[in-house]
This record gives structure tokens, sequence and C-alpha cells, in this order.
């Protein structure tokens, strides 16, 4: 990352050493399935129909949240469209699925405070 990059990111979250989050590369094949119900993933959280999706489905209809590793269209790099769709993501999208991940994580940890609770 820039220098560039991790001053935006100390801006963005009021820190010295700010946490970065890496943005998957998709390793998979296109026909990989997100899992359907609680995910993490930035798609699911902004996009619920996803879920159950292949990685290719969701390419296809909602950007590139799982870039291929290679161009699929010049074998050699990555289109100008695709790179300016991953900014677009990073920039507008992806601070969009935060407020609703936590969201999922409170969920989570309620319902496990209330099987521990339950248990006693």
């Amino acid at each position: 990352m820039t220098e560039e990059g991790l001053q935006h990111f100390r801006e963005v979250q009021g820190k010295e050493n700010p946490v970065l989050k890496r943005y998957t590369i998709r390793y998979e094949l296109g026909s990989a399935r997100l899992l359907q119900g609680v995910s993490m993933e930035n798609c699911a959280l902004l996009y619920p129909e996803t879920q159950g999706r292949s990685l290719d489905e969701i390419a296809a209809k909602n950007g590139p949240f799982f870039p291929l590793c290679w161009s699929a269209e010049d074998n050699d790099e990555i289109s100008e469209n695709q790179v300016s769709r991953m900014r677009e993501l990073v920039v507008s999208e992806f601070p969009l699925a935060e407020p609703k991940r936590q969201e999922v994580r409170a969920s989570i940890m309620a319902a496990i405070m209330q099987a521990k609770a339950a248990a006693k």
C-alpha cells in the first residue's frame, strides 16, 4: 500500500496504526458459491441476494467483489474498467458494509451469550 493509502486509512479510522483489511482476490473457481445464512463477505452484507450465488454470477451482476487473480479479458492485464469498478467498490460500497458487519457480529454474540445463559 502506498503512503497515500495509509494516510487515507489513518484519517478514516482516526488511528496512527490503522487496521488494514484484505481485499479478497479470488483463487477459487467461478462456480464456487457463497454460503447462505450469516456471512461477513462485503457483497453478502450489501446485497443479501448474493448469498448462495456463484462468484461468476456475483461478478457479472454486482461487480468485482471477487476479482480473478488474472484477467479473463486479456490474459495479460486487468481491464481499466475492472480496476475502476474495484476502486468504486472499495471507496463507495465497502464502507457501507461495515455497520452491517457490526450488526451481524452483535447478533452472533447475543446468540452466544443467550445460549451460555440458557446452559447454566
